[in-house]
This record gives structure tokens, sequence and C-alpha cells, in this order.
């Protein structure tokens, strides 16, 4: 598969523009007000507003996710290509909740939102959803969610944000935000919320949000920081970063799509979030797309180009060497691996070519320290099927990395690494999807015990069948307290009789050592769920799955 076609199958890369209409009127940022809800449809009403907020000291817990405050961990899915109404690619997503112990997902009070759900425009080729992250973002006990929507405004880009409520995300409080809110360029192709992470980067107790807008300048690149606080996410004291601002390292060039993917973990252990920021078409050297990341710290201020650094295949410490299409800083994750208290961070390169292999894939991963700088080279390991222990097989075009999630699977407190692998031909089913999961130590992941799932491994409900692109996304939740779960997008799922709808699947975790498990495995499909299940039969189809939080 050349990279060009790479570029296809994950339809908005940033090679591509998005194609959408104009809609002179998405041009500034929109805020629904108390008289604005005043104006909705009862029913809507109802569903929006929550009680009075609840001051964070009083929550029993916070748990990620959690967007209903019932104690348990819900799943926002992404359906970024669903036409609403006759707007095709206008998105939307589902929210589905976890059941009443905890043990796995139900459709009970699931909810289906799309722009039009709550008084806001669709216009064809938004695809809202896109990217989706959760936070609690204000002060009351429920998570809260932001929603990239990349197509805006003609692909500048924006973030909806929605606040929790005790019936679920609501529209009492929601906002919207573009690049303009931070004082920047609004600039067609911007793709604003192409990716989103989460994290308290100002450590003052209030979720922050990091957006890439990696179309940016040209596809150059930019990250959008906003942070919380009692109302939720705003704009004020918000940050515009790219490879130009002070002291972020590399150069602002065409193409480079810093801010491609994100993660939020604190690296250094100082109690700060910080950010961590791929530019996978980032050229090294001569070698063009080889790929790179740059971490900025947090601080007191928020995220801060003082201090910031980088970290490609060429950087001394790291394995293996930049090469032409590797696409170092594709997918990242952050986590507690070994479970010291800095946070880890797993850099996907799906493009990496392996012995033969051009674009099998593999995963970085940087150790954290107690330290000022963080990230460490020293001590990274690369990660493939060719890896001692990790199942599978190396082969042209599997993308090994394309999505990554760390969590602890199996209750020994050490992060674990999920990677998913979406075009790995299973059978004679090709780009039909699997994951892998590496197991974490002290010392790190190791291929001791590892895992491959596929929709042919023994007790997983379903067929393996091309195109499914089942790992498309992953996502570790805590539905309980003792172990993580894993979610996993399937975005090009068909469930008779419809057509590349697309679905998630849960999987469980568990205190024994052998962690995830099929023990009540569970697949929702967009036909059964809110909303319902349409065909969605092209190269660009991007199903619900696509995006998960």
């Amino acid at each position: 598969m050349s990279f060009a076609f790479r570029q296809q199958i994950h339809s908005i890369q940033l090679q591509r523009q998005f194609g959408v209409n104009v809609d002179k009127s998405r041009t500034s940022r929109r805020i629904i007000t108390a008289a604005a809800v005043a104006a909705l449809p009862l029913t809507a009403v109802l569903v929006g507003f929550a009680s009075a907020s609840t001051p964070t000291a009083t929550c029993a817990t916070r748990v990620h996710g959690d967007f209903n405050g019932d104690g348990h961990a819900d799943i926002a899915a992404g359906e970024p290509s669903r036409t609403v109404g006759t707007v095709t690619e206008a998105g939307a997503i589902h929210i589905v909740p976890s059941n009443s112990t905890g043990t796995g997902m139900t459709t009970a009070g699931n909810q289906y939102v799309d722009e039009t759900t709550w008084g806001l425009p669709a216009t064809s080729g938004d695809h809202f959803g896109y990217a989706v992250a959760s936070g609690f973002f204000n002060d009351d006990c429920y998570a809260d969610v932001a929603i990239g929507v990349p197509g805006a405004n003609n692909g500048i880009g924006e973030i909806v944000m929605f606040l929790g409520s005790a019936t679920g995300i609501a529209p009492a409080g929601m906002d919207v935000f573009s690049p303009g809110a931070l004082n920047a360029d609004d600039l067609t192709g911007d793709k604003f919320g192409s990716a989103l992470t989460v994290g308290d980067f100002n450590h003052d107790g209030f979720d922050d949000l990091a957006a890439g807008a990696p179309g940016d300048d040209g596809g150059a690149g930019a990250v959008g920081v906003l942070y919380g606080g009692p109302t939720g996410l705003t704009a004020a004291g918000g940050g515009w970063f790219n490879q130009d601002t002070g002291a972020v390292p590399g150069a602002r060039e065409a193409n480079d799509n810093f801010g491609y993917a994100l993660a939020a973990g604190d690296f250094n252990a100082d109690g700060f979030s910080d950010l961590a920021v791929g530019a996978p078409f980032e050229d090294i050297g001569t070698t063009s797309n080889a790929g790179t990341i740059d971490l900025l710290p947090g601080s007191a201020a928020g995220i801060t180009a003082t201090g910031s650094t980088a970290f490609d295949e060429s950087t001394s410490g790291v394995p293996d060497d930049p090469e032409t299409n590797d696409e170092f800083g594709y997918a990242l994750a952050a986590g507690d691996i070994t479970h010291d208290g800095a946070a880890d961070l797993a850099v996907g390169a799906p493009g990496e070519s392996i012995g033969t292999h051009t674009g099998a894939g593999q995963v970085t991963v940087l150790l954290g320290t107690h330290t000022a700088t963080g990230l460490t080279a020293t001590g990274s390991k690369v990660w493939n099927q060719d890896s001692t222990s990790v199942p599978g097989a190396t082969e042209n075009n599997d993308l090994f990395g394309t999505a990554l999630t760390i969590g602890d699977f199996n209750g020994d407190h050490f992060g674990d690494l999920a990677v998913g692998d979406m075009n790995e031909a299973i059978g004679t089913a090709t780009n039909s999807g699997a994951i892998v999961v590496v197991y974490g130590t002290s010392t790190g992941l190791t291929g001791t015990g590892s895992q491959l799932w596929s929709q042919d491994s023994t007790g997983i409900p379903g067929v393996a069948e091309a195109n499914d692109r089942f790992g498309k996304s992953v996502s570790a939740v805590n539905f309980t307290s003792s172990h993580a779960d894993l979610i996993i997008g399937v975005y090009g799922e068909g469930t008779d009789p419809w057509l590349n709808n697309g679905g998630i699947s849960y999987m469980r975790g568990s205190t024994a050592k052998t962690g995830l498990s099929v023990t009540g495995w569970q697949f929702f499909s967009s036909g059964g769920v809110s909303g319902g299940a349409q065909n969605c039969n092209t190269h660009t189809y991007l199903g619900m799955g696509f995006s998960l939080s």
C-alpha cells in the first residue's frame, strides 16, 4: 500500500482537503446560553439540564469518562461520516453507558448527538466526532466531552464542548471554539480538532484540553490549548503553539503536520501534565516523512515552550534509524508502564519497514523520569510483530501502531500497551484488523504473555472480514477500580443489512496475570444504539468507532 493510499483510507489525512461547503454563519464561536436552551424542544431541555453544580470536594469518586456521575465510566464513540438529514459527512457521536455493576456497557440510556441535536448547524464534510476526549473541565462530579469537528467552516475546524449531567452529556453550558478564540488566524485547512487530549497542564484541579490543527499554514501544523475552570473550558489564557513558537524544537515547514497526534502525561512527575505532540510527516535530514515528536512541559501557567524537547529515530538512544515514510509520531499514548510515578510514552510509527516488509509498523516506548527533562531515550525499546514473544508476524502494510492506549489490564499496577494493527490480514480477509497487547513490568514492557486478538479469535463473536479495520481506535477504560478494560473501534464493520456502519467492542480486563480475556465480550454497532445505522460503502467511510474516549 502506497503512502498516498494510506492517507486515503484514513480519510481526513492532512495531505487532502475536506471539500466542504462554506457556511458564513459558522465562522465565529457559538455559545448556548440559558435563554437558548429554553428555546429548545421540551424533551431536549429535560435531558439537558443537570442539577446545580456540586463542588468537587463532595464527589465520592471521579471516574474518567463518567458522564452521568454513577461511578462507572461511559464510552464516547465518534461516527464522523454520518449523514445528518440530507447533509452528508456531517458526523455524530454515540455515548454508550456502563451498566449498573460496572462490568460492561449497556444500551439503556445511550445518547446519540449530532450538530443539530441541540441547535448547531450541520454542514457537509464537518466530520463532527472525528476526535473525542473526556475530562472534568468544570467543578462538578460529571465528566465532560470535547468533540473535534475538523471540517467545520471550510476546513478551519472547531471544538464543541458538552458538559456532563445526571442524565449524561447535555446542552447547558455548551461552547464552541475555533482557532480564532485563541488569537490564531482562522485559516481554511487548519483542521482544528483533528486530534484531542486531556490533562491538567497547570495543576489547578481542572482538566484542560489540547487540540491539534495539523493542517495549519500549509500543513506545518499547530496545537491549541484551552483551560478548564468553574464553567468548563475557556479560551482565556489559552495558547497556540507551533514549531516556530519560542523554544519549541524544529522549524515550521509545509506538511510536517505538527499536532497530528497528541498525548498528555506527567513525564517528569512534577504534578503538571505535559504535552507530547506528533509531527509524523516531518523530514529528518533528507529522509522524508520520517516523523518526530515534541514534548512541551506543563507549568503553573500551563503549557509552555520553555524546556521543550524533541525525539525522533535519529535521537541518541532511540532504537532504529529514520527512514522514508516511517511516520514516527503518527499515534501517541501516555501511561505509567513501570509504576514509578512518571508517565511513559508510546510512539507509533505505522509506516516503519521491518526487514523486507514495508509498512509493517512498530512502536517505540520512551520512559519518563523524576528529572526536570522528563522523557528520556535511555532504556527506550521498540516493539513490533517480530519482537520476541509478540504474537503475529510482520507483513507488508499491516500498519502496526496506528492506534495506541495504555491501561492496567491485569490489575498489577503496571501500565500495559494495546496496539491497533488495523490492516492485519486474518486468513484471506485483508485489512480485517487485530490488536496486540503487551504487558508492563517494573522495567518496562515485556513480550512474555503478550496477546493478539481479532474477530476470528476463539470466544469472540463475529467473523473477521475484509476492511473491518478492527483496532483503528483503542481506549483503556476503568469500568471497575481493580483493572482497566479495553474498548476497540471497528469502524469498517458491517452489520447486516448495513454496510461499513461500524461499531465498538468491549474486552474485560481482570486481576488474573493473563489480563484481557473474552469473558463478558460485548459488541455494539450503530444499528443497536440511538440514531440507528446507515450504509457507508465508500473508501472514505468513517463509521462508528472511528474515534473513542
